[in-house]
């Protein structure tokens, strides 16, 4: 049998794309939102400012300021609402993120959670204190890993963060309106 070189380079070329193809389905099938390749490859910065949010947002006007963003939504009874719209982004503000979260509840936005690695924390939280001073403590609340959560009081809501964060750990940032906050203050 003859050795022919055209036909060892073709199936190595093959078996390559193959590996690669069934690396990049598993790591979508099984990656965490906003982590896999495919979306990684594919987000997109989001640039606002938190005080801009109001609370009185339905999802088509989300879905309308946020176009560029392949936003994903569904029903989804979480303690922030009742439906949530989510994508994956490279960037808040300049600083690199994983993906932002828009919670409505009647069909109004009730919060924003976006969410950055843990090398991402310390300039997260520069950037909330330089915006908005020095956060206060939010009582004894702790996330779910027992890092204290933190925050700003802000016209329309409340801006809170994890104060610390370990290395495996996401680092979170949570807008939450005014209006969700004291139903949940008040149980109602």
């Amino acid at each position: 049998m003859k050795y022919q070189k055209g036909s060892a380079v073709t199936t190595l070329l093959l078996l390559s794309l193959l590996v690669a193809v069934a690396w990049i389905t598993f790591d979508y099938k099984y990656g965490s939102p906003g982590d896999t390749i495919v979306e990684r490859a594919t987000a997109k910065p989001v640039v606002t400012s938190l005080d801009l949010f109001k609370g009185d947002e339905d999802q088509s006007s989300i879905r309308y300021i946020y176009h560029h963003l392949d936003l994903v939504c569904q029903s989804d009874k979480t303690e922030f609402g009742d439906t949530s719209c989510w994508a994956p982004i490279s960037k808040f503000n300049s600083i690199e993120a994983r993906g932002i979260a828009f919670f409505f509840e009647e069909n109004e936005l009730s919060a924003v959670r976006i969410r950055f690695t843990s090398e991402n924390h310390p300039a997260m939280y520069e950037m909330l204190e330089k915006k908005f001073g020095p956060s206060r403590m939010f009582g004894q609340n702790r996330d779910s890993y027992g890092n204290n959560i933190v925050g700003w009081v802000r016209p329309a809501g409340i801006v809170s963060v994890n104060d610390e964060v370990g290395k495996d750990q996401d680092a979170i940032l949570v807008w939450m309106s005014k209006q969700k906050f004291m139903r949940k203050v008040l149980g109602r």
